[in-house]
């Protein structure tokens, strides 16, 4: 029977803004990978969100299953598994530039070292991109920290896609987040912020915002909603909820909209515990 600490394993998702043709930074991924905040994954959530979540905790290994679209375009997916602090992933996601779409596959290693107060962690990638006939290959990495001075606040940082290639499109190229939790009435209530930018943008005129509430309204059952920010003005909205199965298992499901009334993408995931002795 597979058990688990429900403290030690959790998914928050939300749901950011995107949009066909916005310009948006943190484009190239799976709509879960869009909605998580690297402040507060770690185990199996984190080989494409912060690898350092790999060594925050310890028990909280599984594989996730991940899958979300809408009812005009065909889906995305995404696998992530992970034991102790190794990690390995592969997703497909599309992202758009300048009104071309790129169908963009990444298989995943991370490795993370550290404890909960404070961690660090990398992810080696393989990306492959295509657009129309054209298909290319690259390898690009990531370098993670996670920082927890009390229990009831953290912070983290990241910077992506280190290896700058001309050959990539741009939205595949270096970003930087860094982004805080804070519980002030305890696990009952949670806020989120995070804020990403390019290395040409200012951080606090041109990076993307993106928050988020969380309440826990039943033993095991959370509620978020948030908005995320493009800054151009584009803004989404999501509501998103996560809950109990047996043995540990959790299915979380969610929809984001915009402003603009576009067609809603929904999400559904499944995490599968397992017990890794540490």
């Amino acid at each position: 029977m597979m058990k688990i600490n429900y403290k030690h394993i959790t998914l928050l998702l939300i749901i950011s803004a995107f949009t066909l043709n916005a310009q948006v930074i943190n484009s190239g991924t799976h709509e879960l990978q869009r909605t998580l905040f690297i402040s507060e994954v770690h185990g199996l959530t984190s080989i494409f969100i912060n690898p350092a979540g790999l060594a925050s905790l310890t028990n909280d290994d599984g594989i996730l299953l991940g899958y979300s679209g809408n009812d005009k375009e065909k889906g995305e997916f995404i696998f992530s598994m992970s034991i102790g602090d190794i990690g390995a992933g592969y997703k497909e996601s599309k992202i758009y530039e300048e009104n071309i779409e790129y169908v963009v596959k990444e298989y995943a290693v991370a490795l993370a070292a550290g404890t909960k107060f404070i961690s660090i962690g990398t992810t080696t990638k393989l990306i492959e991109y295509r657009t129309g006939d054209q298909k290319e290959q690259n390898y690009n990495f990531d370098a993670g920290i996670n920082f927890q001075p009390l229990s009831f606040i953290g912070f983290s940082a990241i910077v992506r896609n280190l290896h700058i290639q001309d050959q990539l499109p741009d939205l595949l190229n270096r970003n930087f987040q860094v982004g805080t939790y804070i519980e002030p009435l305890g696990s009952m209530f949670r806020i989120l912020a995070e804020i990403v930018w390019k290395d040409a943008q200012e951080a606090l005129k041109q990076g993307n915002l993106k928050t988020a509430v969380e309440l826990k309204l039943a033993n095991e059952f959370d509620i978020r909603f948030g908005t995320y920010n493009f800054n151009q003005p584009k803004k989404a909205y999501f509501i998103a909820m996560n809950v109990h199965l047996v043995e540990g298992m959790r299915f979380y499901s969610s929809v984001r909209f915009n402003e603009f009334n576009s067609t809603p993408n929904f999400l559904g995931s499944l995490i599968i515990p397992l017990e890794t002795p540490r």
